[in-house]
């Protein structure tokens, strides 16, 4: 009786964001992001990333399987890594410089939340993630770069985390900008990607975005989307490897903080709006989320620049 000799498959190292804090030279910002330059990043070859990330090849090429599909980067190409993304196969041309950018999971879900990105572009560029950049979106950017470096290292002191959200934000939304124009020049020629998945997901986060203030169960977005309850969190999860829970809570403790910060509106009025049953639920859903009480968090949010 023959045997047949099977190729084992390759084994991925998950890459946790926090690895990347060595390589980068935005130390003050380990929670949030790493800025990468020209460095020889010493990981092995077959990677799982949990982080966000965005490559700008300066110079030579890189070839590389995302997901099992070949890809060739090269000079002023930038490559588009969601959390999740399997790299291997990766091979550097002799004196190839890449740029990176690279955001905590729970610091991209913020910004995008806040920004007017579409999620239809963000899910064509997770299963197209090789991005050709025209002459002007290149020097966008490289000047983007730039000005988070020099933000960085200005006057040897961190910038206030305020100020560099709003440079975030703006990025972002210039970003946005730059995938409509890509998703639109390329589905002319290339199949749909947007799967039943994809879509789920795309519609759950509209109905979120539309509605978290007053909704906060599983049940309501799945019943305004016509699904159980478990097929939901199921593809929510897949997509994302966020829970619908995890999705309901980042938005919710977000407004929590910008109108403690930004309103005077009570504790009791704050938890009301957001329809919470009562104060003490609300303080105890403030609580588990930040680890401070209410009363708390916005004195500290005050007390920051």
């Amino acid at each position: 009786m023959s045997t047949t000799n099977l190729q084992s498959a390759p084994v991925f190292s998950k890459i946790c964001f926090r690895q990347l804090v060595e390589y980068s030279f935005a130390k003050n910002f380990e929670d949030k992001l790493a800025l990468i330059d020209n460095e020889e990043l010493n990981i092995c070859n077959n990677i799982e990333v949990d982080f966000i990330a965005l490559l700008f090849c300066t110079h030579g090429n890189i070839e590389l399987d995302i997901n099992n599909e070949h890809y060739f980067m090269g000079t002023n190409d930038m490559f588009y890594c969601s959390y999740g993304t399997l790299l291997h196969h990766i091979s550097f041309s002799t004196g190839c410089r890449v740029k990176a950018l690279c955001v905590s999971v729970e610091y991209a879900k913020r910004l995008f939340m806040r920004s007017n990105c579409c999620w239809e572009n963000v899910v064509y560029a997770k299963h197209y993630p090789l991005i050709y950049l025209r002459p002007n979106e290149q020097q966008l950017v490289r000047a983007y770069y730039q000005l988070f470096t020099a933000k960085v290292n200005s006057y040897g002191f961190a910038p206030s985390k305020n100020d560099m959200d709003c440079i975030f934000q703006s990025f972002f939304q210039d970003l946005n900008q730059l995938l409509i124009h890509y998703t639109k020049e390329n589905k002319q020629n290339e199949k749909s990607i947007s799967s039943r998945q994809d879509e789920l997901f795309k519609q759950f986060m509209i109905l979120l975005k539309e509605n978290f203030k007053h909704e906060h169960t599983l049940s309501f977005y799945a019943d305004r989307l016509c699904v159980s309850p478990k097929y939901l969190s199921t593809i929510v999860k897949t997509v994302s490897g966020q829970s619908v829970s995890k999705w309901i809570d980042v938005y919710l403790i977000d407004e929590i903080k910008s109108l403690l910060r930004n309103s005077n509106l009570s504790i009791k009025e704050i938890a009301c709006l957001l329809n919470f049953p009562n104060i003490s639920f609300f303080g105890k859903f403030v609580k588990r989320q930040t680890g401070k009480s209410p009363v708390t968090l916005r004195k500290s949010l005050l007390s920051v620049e």
